[in-house]
């Protein structure tokens, strides 16, 4: 069912249920909503909060405090409704309440509890009203049609957006298993085997092997933990692959990391050392092996993913992120000049492709790169800090204004860059991150593009 319908249809509901209640009856309830709206959110926030799952989603202080607003509002809007237009807002708001909540994969469960509690405080309240019995069971009706009515709009569009969200996911792991696998394959040998080689030449010199050389963070870690969980979904050898590399920073490192360490321990330690990376890449290839080289889905000009799989890569980066109590930031990027220094649709699509490689051969082995407009593209740069996303949208600005860009047999050409950088704050909507890159970018254009733009800084 469409929006608009499913509105429409709600909107006969609620003047059936208007209808039924009396004036007086539904002016008191107004009433005792303006009066109580604190407090019944407060009850709503104590109830919830004492589930654990819960907590995950309202414990950041920066939601708690939009929450408290907004749930008032709403409370206060559900009962002051007064026309057909006014509950056409509203239900267009409930539509889109149950879209955030299946993008935060908010358990639906939860959504139940709530308007129990809900209930729960209004009847306490309307039991010290001196209704009599007819006033009062007209009072709990009405407050309970509202509530099922609001609740309906919500989880009906929560349970659309979810299967929606399912496909994406499937869509795009679809298409990651099925691109360039030979020559990501090639790619995390190389990085295996530079991280090897780093590990030996720190050992050589006794400068801490184990304190900046863990495997799990080495370029081949970060891709084993942001882009092969995605590769080899429900592959068993894939645990086997993780549990090596806890093996190799938990126990190997230290041990050869050790101040009395003797030559003998030391050989031994690098025999197992190079047997477990062996085995490492064993399964790897075996993994890329079982894989297909198929490239589809993709952007025809750029052969980026597109932003059709944008949501499915957060919405798997939000939830890793979160449950390793990490960061990771947004890096939109719009080109400044692109109708200046190419006015013909063929050289803008050469400039595409040139672009679109300087930001692959940028971006780190765990980032992911999307195009994700005309002229606009996005990392998504996993385990940063704030510092180290803003210092990585630096660097590409720069790299970019150095860059030569070719048309064919016109003289080579610069572009800028507009940059928005926005870092994860533990917001469980990934799509206020988006919004907020968006918005930075339009402001670093409307200083002249060629900057850098970072949420927070003179908004």
């Amino acid at each position: 069912m469409k929006k608009n319908h499913q509105a429409i249809y709600a909107l006969k509901a609620w003047r059936e249920i208007v209808i039924a209640t009396p004036t007086h009856i539904r002016e008191k309830i107004a009433h005792l909503v303006e009066t109580n709206a604190p407090q019944f959110v407060d009850e709503f926030y104590e109830t919830l909060l004492m589930d654990d799952q819960a907590k995950v989603f309202l414990e950041h202080e920066v939601v708690r405090k939009r929450l408290h607003l907004s749930l008032q509002q709403w409370l206060l809007s559900l009962f002051m409704l007064v026309d057909d237009e006014l509950f056409l807002v509203f239900a267009a708001r409930q539509i889109e309440i149950g879209e955030v909540h299946s993008r935060i994969k908010l358990p639906s469960y939860l959504m139940g509890i709530g308007i129990r509690t809900l209930r729960n405080s209004f009847k306490k309240q309307l039991d010290k009203e001196g209704l009599n019995t007819e006033e009062l069971s007209l009072a709990q009706l009405y407050i309970s049609d509202l509530f099922a009515l609001s609740d309906g709009l919500i989880t009906s569009a929560y349970i659309r957006d979810m299967q929606g969200n399912t496909r994406a996911d499937e869509a795009y792991r679809t298409v990651a298993v099925k691109h360039d696998v030979n020559l990501e394959r090639e790619r995390q040998r190389a990085a295996l085997l530079e991280w090897e080689n780093k590990l030996l030449f720190s050992f050589r010199f006794r400068s801490s092997p184990t304190k900046n050389l863990q495997l799990s963070d080495s370029e081949f870690g970060m891709w084993m933990n942001h882009k092969a969980k995605v590769f080899f979904e429900d592959m068993p050898d894939v645990s086997i692959v993780f549990e090596v590399i806890e093996h190799i920073d938990s126990v190997i490192l230290p041990q050869l990391n050790q101040a009395t360490l003797t030559d003998t321990e030391a050989m031994r330690r690098f025999e197992e050392l190079k047997s477990k990376l062996d085995l490492i890449r064993y399964l790897t290839s075996d993994l890329f092996e079982r894989l297909g080289s198929m490239d589809q889905g993709r952007d025809a000009t750029t052969g980026l993913y597109n932003r059709r799989h944008l949501g499915a890569v957060l919405a798997r980066e939000l939830e890793q992120h979160t449950d390793k109590q990490q960061s990771f930031g947004v890096i939109l990027i719009k080109i400044d000049n692109m109708d200046i220094a190419a006015s013909l649709d063929e050289s803008k699509y050469i400039l595409l492709q040139q672009f679109s490689t300087l930001i692959i051969e940028f971006a780190r082995a765990g980032d992911h790169v999307f195009r994700y407009g005309n002229a606009e593209f996005l990392i998504l740069a996993v385990e940063t800090t704030a510092e180290l996303t803003q210092q990585l949208a630096e660097d590409l600005r720069k790299r970019i204004l150095a860059h030569l860009f070719f048309v064919r047999s016109n003289p080579a050409v610069l572009l800028t860059a507009s940059i928005g950088v926005v870092q994860y704050d533990g917001h469980p909507d990934y799509m206020v991150l988006l919004r907020n890159a968006e918005n930075l970018i339009i402001k670093a254009s409307i200083h002249g593009g060629n900057v850098v733009a970072i949420a927070g800084v003179d908004d």
